[in-house]
């Protein structure tokens, strides 16, 4: 799991100065694992963003809307060799 609180990209005095942005906090939840077939071959999982978080960006100090992306679960196998 990975959080991040509110953070500000750019700071204005001015309340309604779009010099102020930032983005709303996010957690992310992300998973992993591996089997080992054999001592030299590994299978590897990954699953990012599991709870579909979105990202949420402001401007000004009261925080208006000013983008939201969300890229939804990714889902990844591998397969690793040692020689």
């Amino acid at each position: 799991m990975n959080h991040r609180s509110r953070y500000y990209s750019t700071r204005s005095d001015s309340v309604m100065s779009s010099g102020t942005r930032g983005f709303e906090p996010t957690t992310y939840v992300d998973a992993a694992a591996y089997l080992n077939v054999t001592d030299t071959a590994q299978l590897t999982f990954n699953a990012i963003n599991l709870t579909n978080q979105k990202e949420t960006q402001f401007w000004g100090q009261n925080r208006y809307l000013y983008n939201q992306t969300q890229s939804g679960t990714t889902y990844l196998l591998g397969f690793g060799f040692k020689f």
